[in-house]
């Protein structure tokens, strides 16, 4: 009965690292997007300016806000993944 016990309690210990480990990446997740999103709602409304001021004219993405504020998260958030991951891990 005692084995059994301490079978159980290894597996609920096992079960809750695993848990651990889930809310960290979710956590690391909300805070990549979150970066991304604050930035792109940061640009408000000028981000067919900004778009223009970086690219041409002509530029399609220049044309839509949507477009150019969802490429803007998605470039954040990768660079923000990759300091977080890469730089802020090694000190």
């Amino acid at each position: 009965m005692r084995l059994l016990e301490d079978n159980i309690n290894a597996i609920r210990s096992q079960i809750e690292i695993e848990n651990a480990r889930s809310d960290r990446n979710f956590q690391e997740l909300a805070a990549v997007v979150g970066t991304g999103v604050v930035v792109a709602g940061l640009i408000g409304e000028n981000a067919i300016a900004e778009c223009k001021s970086i690219f041409s004219n002509e530029f399609p993405v220049c044309q839509n806000t949507l477009v150019y504020k969802l490429i803007l998260i998605v470039i954040v958030s990768v660079l923000t993944w990759f300091v977080r991951r890469r730089i802020l891990k090694r000190v």
